[in-house]
């Protein structure tokens, strides 16, 4: 009976012991997880989320008009990409369809943006910076241009034609990359020269300008010219210009024409318009009679340019 009591007693005092050294570690643990703590962490304050800042696309006017060569650029990229579709796909008849519709649109989208610099942007650039666009010729360019543009109605009419055999089908196709090479020389020369231009006209007057070359032939292009422009930008550029020139169309119109033309623009846009929208400033077209008010007198006004003028003559208005 002692031996049993005995084991029995060291047996409790071994765990009372155990017990002990137990609770000494964990207090110990205890206190040194406490001194890591911070007084706050135990519940701590989530941060307040801040609503992302939107920034409005600039609003350069002039890239109403400079834009436009970017998407033109596109459909001739478009033409290209179709042509060569349309022969090597030669027995697929919507293959065929499909370049013939591109280089229709392509040449429309030419000759809209051309009508616009012969009918007043170049007579403002002359106007403004003694005859700059009589000197380096884009009127002879742009009658060169149409003039050329034959290449690209053959190509139209010859694809249409059922007897057109494969072989005369690559002849013309390549014939209008020759086109487009010509035209890319042409939109280089205009941007090299006429755009460090635009930002020397009288300030305040860009909207102005540009309202009044668009104007040349609003009436009968806006419901294809906005949107169809918008239809290479969306489909090749960023978002930062595809923005930029929506801001710009949107500012060098006023709020009955971009009602016009808003719906083609949400279209073309798709699935990017939100994006678009939500950095456009205020709704609705932004131009005004007080934009017309800052319209420099004489910038449209017919001009005669000589061939000795210097750089530095005033041009000669001709008479109206």
């Amino acid at each position: 009976m002692n031996l049993i009591y005995l084991s029995a007693s060291l047996l409790t005092l071994a765990c009372t012991a155990s017990a002990g050294s137990t609770e000494r570690k964990l207090a110990k643990a205890v206190k040194s997880s406490k001194s890591t703590l911070s007084p706050t962490s135990s519940s701590p304050t989530p941060a307040p989320t801040k609503s992302p800042v939107v920034t409005p696309f600039p609003v350069n006017p002039f890239s109403a008009m400079g834009l436009t060569h970017n998407a033109i650029r596109g459909w001739i990229f478009q033409m290209e990409e179709d042509c060569l579709q349309a022969v090597e796909n030669w027995t697929d008849r919507a293959k065929l369809d499909q370049a013939i519709a591109t280089t229709e649109t392509l040449l429309k989208m030419i000759n809209t943006h051309m009508a616009q610099e012969d009918g007043k942007f170049f007579d403002a650039f002359d106007n403004t910076f003694a005859c700059v666009a009589y000197k380096e010729k884009y009127r002879e360019e742009h009658d060169h241009d149409e003039a050329e543009q034959v290449v690209l109605t053959n190509f139209t009419n010859r694809l249409k034609d059922p007897n057109l055999t494969l072989s005369q089908a690559h002849e013309v196709c390549a014939e209008t990359f020759t086109f487009a090479s010509e035209h890319e020389a042409h939109l280089k020369h205009e941007e090299k020269v006429l755009s460090p231009l635009t930002k020397n006209f009288p300030a305040g007057s860009g909207p102005a300008i540009v309202h009044n070359v668009i104007g040349v032939n609003f009436n009968e292009t806006h419901d294809f010219f906005f949107e169809t422009a918008l239809n290479q930008l969306v489909k090749r550029e960023p978002l930062s210009v595809v923005g930029s020139y929506v801001a710009a169309v949107k500012r060098i119109l006023t709020p009955e024409q971009y009602a016009l033309v808003l719906p083609g623009i949400i279209k073309a846009c798709g699935s990017m318009w939100p994006m678009v929208h939500e950095r456009l400033i205020g709704e609705g077209g932004d131009y005004t009679a007080a934009d017309e008010a800052k319209l420099p007198a004489g910038i449209f006004d017919p001009i005669i340019c000589a061939s000795t003028m210097s750089p530095t003559k005033s041009p000669v208005k001709a008479p109206v």
